[in-house]
């Protein structure tokens, strides 16, 4: 691919993209065929446009510089990651050789929604995990539309999934909400006053 035909089909995927937010379930059952140089520059794209405007919200200079380099990293790796870990489930579980490339396509137009309601995640609480159901239904119609897998199977894999993903987050919520219970419990009158005095017997002892 010489460098003006990737500037000619880039632009091409530019403004592809307000015609998938239009519609982003019938975005996923008709996919783009790109090369690899494509669906990297537009992920790393998406990852720096949103994570800046991320940094942005948060007001803070050292977020800003930050998320230049980490944001698109970051979306780059996420989706290698769970590309892969697609690529191997179908072939193990579905018993299908699914092109990875194909797959890390899926990925990239399905993140759309986690990485757009990201950038609100400082100031909007939890709108980052609305995000991430959304991406998974976006997921699951690609996955079901263009590959043609078995559909009970998908419904399982995918249902799975979103339930650990809300199990992890219930119980880190928890975990979270814990300590400032026990705090409370223990921050009672009573206890406040033996504290009160233990610290009058250790001064006059000194």
């Amino acid at each position: 691919m010489t460098l003006q035909h990737f500037k000619e089909v880039f632009l091409q995927a530019l403004f592809a993209l307000p015609r998938f937010l239009k519609n982003p379930i019938q975005g996923m059952r008709d996919l783009p065929d790109w090369d690899w140089p494509i669906l990297i520059a537009l992920q790393a794209s998406l990852g720096l446009v949103t994570g800046l405007l991320g940094a942005v919200l948060t007001r803070s200079l050292v977020h800003m510089v930050t998320s230049v380099f980490i944001a698109p990293i970051s979306a780059l790796l996420v989706n290698a990651i769970l590309s892969g870990f697609f690529y191997y489930t179908f072939l193990i579980l579905f018993k299908r050789q699914i092109s990875f490339r194909f797959i890390v396509t899926h990925m990239l137009f399905a993140s759309i929604p986690v990485l757009v309601l990201n950038i609100a995640a400082s100031i909007i609480p939890l709108v980052g995990h609305i995000g991430m159901l959304a991406s998974a239904v976006l997921l699951y119609v690609g996955f079901r539309e263009n590959l043609h897998l078995n559909e009970l199977k998908l419904r399982i894999l995918m249902g799975s999934l979103v339930t650990i993903y809300v199990g992890v987050f219930v119980f880190q919520m928890v975990r979270f909400h814990h300590p400032d219970k026990e705090m409370k419990i223990r921050a009672t009158p009573e206890s406040l006053d033996i504290l009160e005095q233990e610290l009058r017997g250790l001064e006059s002892a000194d």
